[in-house]
């Protein structure tokens, strides 16, 4: 209910106009704090209403259904341990999203201790892909200023993105064979397949959790789903992923979200030196 309750409050007091509808989807709740605090904000404002789902958690599925109760021609899938800072974020958003080149748009998050959780997706980091600048500081540009630049990427997080509602549709929505890893950025990159483009930009922002409400993956049971989901992304995106993220310097490291020099590299120069 507390995650709940910050989420949706920040919406409301942060949204700079009043053409939205918020549907919430109630996924396995039990907490009677919950329900209650549902019932008061559909009681409070009638552009908000919420569904449940009560089936194993599976991402895609819940995105799919949001969709399909929605009546906006462009989407924002928030996550209820998001918090919005920026008052204009929507509009930042749809600044890009309403462009008809642009597949999806995200914001820059932040952990609730200031620093970076998320200024766009790096594709191939870790095997399938990471999130670019994580762990920086708030006041820390990035890569050549690329943490504070609008600019295209290969993926954003499903935590906090818009796509329009037509897109998302000719693509068939999230595959919900991926329950809960990479769900996202396989539905970011099926965007590119497609024609589209995607964009970081840092002027909408939001504190993010990350994993509060499910916690990680962490359990030999939930390890060995994750690693099923990751290596069914890998064999569909293997190309993509062999050619390298096409917004990434190959002579950047994969092994790190910070815009690391290659390992081979650093003994290349410390052999030169």
């Amino acid at each position: 209910a507390d995650l709940l309750r910050r989420c949706l409050t920040s919406i409301l007091n942060k949204t700079t106009f009043d053409n939205y509808e918020v549907i919430g989807i109630s996924n396995n709740s039990v907490s009677p704090d919950t329900f209650s605090l549902m019932q008061e904000f559909v009681e409070e404002d009638t552009r908000i209403r919420f569904l449940e789902h009560n089936q194993p958690f599976n991402f895609s599925e819940l995105m799919n259904l949001g969709v399909d109760n929605a009546v906006g021609e462009h989407i924002v899938s928030v996550n209820n341990d998001i918090e919005i800072i920026s008052w204009d974020w929507l509009a930042a958003l749809l600044q890009h999203s309403q462009r008809p080149e642009i597949g999806v748009v995200g914001g820059k998050l932040f952990y609730p201790n200031g620093t970076i959780q998320h200024a766009g997706i790096i594709l191939g980091v870790g095997g399938y892909a990471g999130h670019s600048h994580k762990g920086r500081s708030s006041g820390d540009d990035g890569y050549y200023h690329r943490a504070s630049l609008i600019q295209n990427v290969s993926a954003v997080t499903g935590a906090f993105m818009m796509f329009d509602r037509r897109i998302f549709e000719t693509l068939s929505g999230f595959d919900t064979s991926l329950a809960t890893a990479c769900n996202d950025v396989d539905f970011c990159l099926r965007v590119l397949e497609a024609g589209y483009l995607n964009v970081y930009t840092p002027n909408a922002q939001a504190y993010h959790l990350e994993s509060a409400t499910r916690g990680y993956e962490d359990t030999p049971e939930k390890l060995a789903r994750f690693q099923t989901e990751v290596a069914h992304f890998q064999q569909r995106h293997r190309l993509l992923l062999s050619k390298g993220d096409p917004y990434y310097n190959n002579n950047l490291s994969l092994d790190s979200e910070d815009f690391e020099i290659a390992s081979s590299l650093k003994y290349l120069f410390r052999d030169n030196n």
